[in-house]
């Protein structure tokens, strides 16, 4: 988490605070919406903070299960029962991810709309910003900016919380720490590969996620119904493996 905020601080330092000097109370070219991580035009930040989620997403709760796969500590030191153990190790996980995705980006909409006005998008100025195609939602860009900033908040978040149960699920398997940490960014790696090369067929989960994303999105009903697939398989998978390791 520490990085991703790290990365948001540059982003207002370097980027934000610069462009305070064109608000004039004319120009409305620089409105919140326009200045946030998701929707600047400077994406090095924005293409840094997602490239790098699935590694961050991992580094929390997660490793805890691979200790416990190897020691057992929770269990015979602190005495957790088999009953609770998982179920709650699996939701402070998934808790950690969503934070580790979501705060970050909830402290940089904080900086934007602290400094700039919450305007709604203008159709001609800010057409470049918001395209149907790459942004879900995008209809609130010009009607309720801060609504569409909470939405991929929330977005990001979810996506972090998966990030964070695949390199658990990496852990359980693999019981390996570089492969917890590892494992989630090479399979977006991967993703993001075959979804250049098939982008009818494949797509990025770090692309979706992205409140512009380099590639066309599916529906979104179609997003939600992936999460919800992956996420009752990740945590079958952790919960099955885990069992017959640890006979949790």
């Amino acid at each position: 988490m520490a990085i991703g905020v790290a990365l948001v601080l540059l982003h207002v330092l370097l980027v934000m605070v610069p462009d305070t000097a064109f608000l004039n109370g004319v120009r409305v070219d620089h409105i919140s919406l326009s200045e946030w991580i998701g929707f600047n035009g400077s994406q090095q930040f924005a293409l840094a903070f997602f490239l790098i989620l699935p590694l961050t997403a991992s580094l929390g709760v997660g490793l805890i299960l691979l200790e416990d796969l190897t020691s057992g500590f929770s269990l015979r030191v602190l005495g957790n029962t088999r009953i609770h153990y998982l179920p709650r190790l699996l939701t402070l996980t998934f808790l950690d991810g969503f934070m580790t995705g979501a705060l970050p980006l909830a402290i940089d909409a904080f900086f934007a709309v602290l400094y700039f006005p919450n305007l709604a998008a203008d159709l001609v100025l800010n057409r470049s910003l918001i395209n149907p195609k790459v942004t879900f939602f995008s209809a609130l860009a010009f009607h309720r900016p801060l609504q569409l900033m909470i939405v991929y908040i929330l977005i990001v978040g979810c996506g972090a919380g998966l990030f964070a149960l695949m390199g658990c699920l990496f852990g359980a398997v693999f019981q390996n720490v570089y492969l917890d940490l590892a494992g989630p960014l090479i399979v977006t790696l991967i993703l993001t590969v075959a979804a250049e090369v098939f982008p009818k067929v494949i797509v990025s989960p770090d692309a979706v996620i992205a409140p512009m994303s380099p590639n066309f999105l599916p529906e979104f009903r179609v997003v939600v119904i992936g999460f919800i697939v992956s996420l009752i398989a990740m945590i079958g998978g952790i919960t099955s493996i885990a069992k017959a390791k640890t006979q949790i």
